[in-house]
């Protein structure tokens, strides 16, 4: 629904990454609460599907993870040239699962394991008992997961965002037009079928729809752009999140 030709970049709001490292420890909390907001739902996702966590072991999990990554500054140790910062938050999450994983092997066996460090630059490492090709092949397919699920958390931030905004403007009709043709659609649903049932006619369906899907695509890629250390990231982002391509 998303990927459609090249559009300018959106305004730009001062990326979470680069305040993650200011000086002001408020400014620093804000940021971190917006990036929790925003990556929480991908870390659950990810922890149920990759590490086959149940609900409340993935919720445990992911409040640990994001506790650590506040206390000890993990996040102030990403460097931009070396990695996406999705790939970074991805592989602080392998590294927190597999050192819960070792921990629990380590107390039924009576004994301690050393703890892998969250920001390790290669996470294919995490993987002791590997090849290398074979611990590449399971980071890309790991990569691949988080993806998805913060492709999913991205839209469903943006779809939270237009529904929000359309009702305020008292045009919650457009955003209910987008919901039962795209977001949750009828099979073979018609233009005509949907403004019979809205009491609206053929003309306002196409318009409410042509404007809510523009709209919501700029809020998705303002999602992305917040996410993102640097334009580079953001064009790849956009593509590999949302199927956007950006000039």
């Amino acid at each position: 629904m998303l990927a459609h030709d090249a559009a300018p970049f959106p305004p730009t709001r001062h990326s979470l990454v680069a305040r993650l490292g200011h000086a002001s420890t408020a400014e620093r909390r804000d940021a971190f609460d917006e990036l929790t907001r925003a990556y929480r739902p991908a870390i659950l996702g990810y922890l149920r599907q990759r590490w086959h966590l149940d609900d409340a072991d993935a919720e445990d999990a992911t409040q640990s993870l994001l506790l650590r990554l506040w206390e000890r500054d993990t996040l102030e140790a990403f460097d931009p040239a070396r990695a996406r910062f999705r790939t970074f938050i991805r592989t602080c999450i392998d590294r927190h699962a597999l050192n819960r994983l070792r921990d629990a092997r380590a107390q039924r066996r009576g004994g301690g394991a050393p703890h892998l460090p969250l920001d390790h630059d290669d996470a294919a490492t995490a993987l002791d008992a590997q090849s290398a090709h074979a611990a590449a092949v399971e980071a890309e397919r790991a990569d691949a997961c988080f993806r998805d699920e913060v492709a999913r958390a991205v839209l469903a931030r943006a779809i939270a965002r237009l529904q929000q905004e359309l009702v305020q403007r008292d045009r919650a009709i457009v955003f209910e037009v987008l919901r039962r043709y795209d977001l949750e659609p009828t099979p073979e649903l018609r233009y005509a079928q949907l403004a019979e049932s809205l009491g609206i006619s053929v003309t306002q369906v196409t318009n409410h729809l042509h404007g809510a899907r523009r709209r919501l695509r700029a809020l998705a890629l303002e999602e992305v752009r917040a996410l993102c250390a640097s334009d580079d990231e953001y064009r790849d982002e956009a593509r590999d999140l949302l199927g956007v391509q950006l000039a």
